[in-house]
């Protein structure tokens, strides 16, 4: 479970559809644009990504970094525990 301030962050990406890079706490880069938020099978909090026309459920609490690739008035980087 991550904190509503933190959730507010993806909220925003999704809301403005930007493109993404995230950084998994597996060590992996993810690198797509944003398109909602959503919930898995199981419950859990996660982000849609559209890579390459595929589009990836990403669980949020494996997220350790989110980096907006374009000019924004919002916000550049945003890291997470």
């Amino acid at each position: 479970m991550i904190s509503c301030s933190d959730y507010d962050y993806f909220e925003i990406v999704c809301m403005f559809h930007y493109p993404i890079t995230l950084s998994l706490r597996n060590g992996e880069e993810l690198t797509g644009v944003a398109v909602d938020l959503c919930r898995d099978e199981q419950k859990n909090e996660c982000i849609q990504l559209n890579v390459d026309g595929t589009t990836k459920q990403i669980l949020l609490t494996q997220i350790t970094k989110l980096t907006v690739t374009v000019a924004n008035p919002h916000f550049y980087e945003k890291q997470f525990n």
